[in-house]
């Protein structure tokens, strides 16, 4: 039967550290089934789920001191159970474009949280715009919503949130 672990790593980015970390799950039998790598600011963050049987996990999680020394990373192993897919939630896109200020983020994930909406995926980024050189920020999600949720309460309310907060939003399912 096979299990999952989660693996974060975070180190500086240099030739080689990804290959490395991959070479070395691969090694211990386990089989990366799911993963997410980003580049900030020149370190490397790379999450991912791990699968296998429950010895080549082991064998990895013995392992994680060395490979944290090898590769001079900051390391992180949690075992997890699997569980079910959540049925029932309905998956949207929403992108967000807006002057650059602290507390937005904030504000729209305690949104999303008031409607029982699961966060899937957030990326952030902050530029100065070329025209104005105004600080702004975009913010990009998926996110999953509850079937029993009203869908033009939420899409209603959120684009209230927006024009309360002057953000230049969108809402909108994902097309597959």
């Amino acid at each position: 039967m096979n299990q999952s672990l989660i693996i974060s790593a975070l180190g500086s980015n240099r030739p080689g550290l990804l290959e490395g970390l991959t070479r070395h799950i691969s090694q211990s039998g386990c089989n990366v089934s799911h993963s997410r790598c980003s580049l900030i600011d020149g370190h490397v963050l790379f999450v991912a789920r791990l699968t296998g049987s429950w010895d080549t996990l082991a064998r990895l999680e013995a392992s994680a001191e060395r490979l944290r020394r090898e590769l001079d990373l900051d390391l992180q192993l949690r075992r997890i159970e699997s569980r079910p897919e959540r049925s029932h939630r309905l998956p949207y896109t929403v992108d967000i474009v807006a002057r650059d200020r602290t507390g937005t983020l904030t504000e729209l994930l305690s949104f999303f949280s008031e409607y029982e909406v699961e966060v899937a995926e957030v990326v952030t980024q902050s530029y100065v715009s070329d025209h104005t050189d105004t600080p702004m920020a975009t913010i990009q999600m998926t996110v999953h919503i509850p079937d029993a949720q009203p869908l033009t309460l939420v899409r209603d309310h959120f684009m209230e949130l927006c024009d309360r907060l002057n953000l230049d939003g969108l809402m909108e399912p994902i097309k597959h």
